[in-house]
């Protein structure tokens, strides 16, 4: 628990943390939306396509343990037209799913969205997710 407290508090707060590492913040901003939007035109453009029901599954079970899962301030509206978007679809861990902290993404919907509409090619968002997460290229989770 300690560590993962320590990965998302601000710089200084841990002895033995880099206060170099990138930290997502929880505030939405309007990069942040327009990034969603992008998402959404890339899904649209690819046939609005869903993952299986077992990868949902998968990518709920690692999300909901993530200590970037936390409640992003200024996403009720976005949420509610998510949800829209996903209809019915639910995952085994929805209960848990808050919104992710690296990309504001709301966790309940993007499980089910195709990795690849997904905007997870910058450095700086790379560096953010942690080692264990399905959008970390480097990690045994991801599956592109």
């Amino acid at each position: 628990m300690q560590h993962q407290l320590c990965q998302s508090l601000p710089p200084g707060w841990c002895m033995y943390d880099d206060p170099n590492r990138p930290r997502p913040s929880t505030s939405i901003t309007y990069d942040n939306v327009l990034s969603g939007l992008k998402t959404f035109a890339r899904w649209i453009a690819g046939g609005c396509n869903y993952v299986a029901q077992e990868e949902a599954d998968r990518r709920s079970e690692i999300c909901s343990r993530c200590y970037l899962n936390v409640n992003v301030q200024g996403c009720a509206g976005c949420q509610k037209s998510v949800q829209e978007v996903i209809g019915e679809r639910k995952s085994k861990r929805d209960a848990s799913l808050q919104s992710c902290a690296v990309c504001k993404c709301f966790l309940k919907a993007k499980v089910h969205f195709p990795i690849n509409t997904l905007d997870t090619n910058s450095e700086t968002v790379q560096a953010m997710y942690p080692g264990f997460c399905w959008l970390n290229k480097e990690s045994e989770n991801y599956r592109g």
